[in-house]
Formats: structure tokens, C-alpha cells, sequence
């Protein structure tokens, strides 16, 4: 079926970049995944010429400002689900805290929890709920809270009272939706999570909380 506006035809292309994501004719995020990576791994290469050798605390502030922005902007428009994109960008991560020095042959569980870093796979799931937060708690965020979640219902909930009605999903674009994909992993955080009385302190709480209860490693 073709397009018009004012009598003109619309182009017809395969993927389209809008507010710098990728939107592919499928809607899943295979496209934009490869692009950011390349993008980042570019980054990290411009960061490897720049410096010698790396301490912990130079790679901890290079990495953060260089390289994190390019695997994280907006990324809860277009956070990936399968395997393979998921690798894709945890390959930069891999690769970038290999520079350290006294870090490369070590494995990289090891190396995250040396370098005080989580995985990108754990950052993904932290900025959806973060993205939560502010949106059903109204922190700096103009999200209309009823545009993306429904609160539940039932009355003998346990956990926090701003649990999220759960509802279901048929295509995988629509069950990885931002606003379908954090409701459970919302619902399942503990109030003293939950009621944190600013961003900062949910970003605290949270760390600490996934760090005892999913195996996240840390250093000591």
C-alpha cells in the first residue's frame, strides 16, 4: 500500500533513524544494536590511541563518559531481547575492561567486580526500572503514568503498593515493550526499594538489592 501526502508518494525504506534510534520494518532492535556497538568499539579505539595504559580510576571515568553513552542513550526505546544483540553489546564492555592494566587475563566476572561495574544486561533492566520510577513516582520525568502502566488491582498485594497490573502479549515486540517488559521486575522490588524518596537513592537501593539477591558481582 502506498503513502501520500499532498499527492506525493512517501519513500519507502527498510529501517529509519528518528531521535537516534534505528527503527527497522520488523521493530526489533537487531539494526540499531550493531550500529551503537560499532559506534562504541569506535569510541573505545579512539580512547586506547589517547591513552598509554589505564588505572581503575582513569578507566572508571574514560569508560563512563566515552563509552557508556553511546551503549545506553535511549535505551529504553530500544533495549534488546535475544541473544545475540545482547552480546553484541556486552563484546565492548568485555573488550574495554580488558585494557586495564593487571585486568586482561583475568575473566570477566573477575574484572566487573575489580573495576566496581555491571554488566550492560543488569544496566538495561536498572534503567527500565529507574525509567519507572520516575515515571509512577513523578520524579523530573513528564511521562503521564497511565500512557504506559496500569497499578493493580488486587488488594491482598505483597511487597509495595505501587505493584503493576500485569497484562499479556502475543509478539515479541510487543512483550519486550518498555512498558510491558518492566512491569514484572518492578513489581517483584522490595519496599524498601520502592520508596525511595529521590533517583539517587532508588539508583543506591537497587544496586545494593540486586547485588545480594542476583549473584551480581561486586568487589569487596
Amino acid at each position: 500500500m502506498d503513502y501520500y501526502i499532498n499527492g506525493i508518494p512517501l519513500q519507502e525504506v527498510d529501517a529509519q533513524k528518528d531521535l537516534g534510534v534505528w527503527i527497522s520494518r520488523s521493530l526489533k532492535p537487531s539494526l540499531h544494536c550493531s550500529k551503537v556497538a560499532k559506534s562504541a568499539m569506535s569510541a573505545l579505539y579512539l580512547v586506547k590511541r589517547a591513552f598509554s595504559a589505564f588505572d581503575e580510576d582513569c578507566f572508571a571515568k574514560v569508560f563512563r563518559t566515552c563509552v557508556w553513552p553511546q551503549l545506553e542513550f535511549a535505551i529504553q526505546a530500544w533495549r534488546p531481547w535475544n541473544a545475540k544483540d545482547l552480546n553484541i553489546l556486552e563484546k565492548v564492555q568485555r573488550r574495554a575492561t580488558k585494557l586495564v592494566t593487571g585486568q586482561g587475563s583475568l575473566t570477566y566476572e573477575t574484572r566487573l567486580a575489580n573495576l566496581d561495574l555491571f554488566p550492560l544486561s543488569y544496566r538495561q533492566l536498572r534503567g527500565d526500572l529507574i525509567q519507572t520510577f520516575r515515571i509512577m513516582c513523578d520524579q523530573g520525568c513528564c511521562l503521564a503514568p497511565a500512557d504506559f502502566f496500569q497499578l493493580a488491582t488486587t488488594t491482598n498485594l505483597r511487597g509495595h503498593p505501587l505493584k503493576l497490573r500485569v497484562t499479556g502479549a502475543r509478539l515479541d515486540t510487543r512483550k519486550f515493550f518498555f512498558s510491558k517488559r518492566a512491569v514484572d521486575a518492578w513489581n517483584a522490588l522490595p519496599l524498601d526499594v520502592v520508596i525511595a524518596t529521590s533517583v539517587e537513592l532508588l539508583k543506591k537501593n537497587l544496586d545494593q538489592y540486586s547485588s545480594a539477591h542476583y549473584n551480581i558481582p561486586r568487589s569487596s
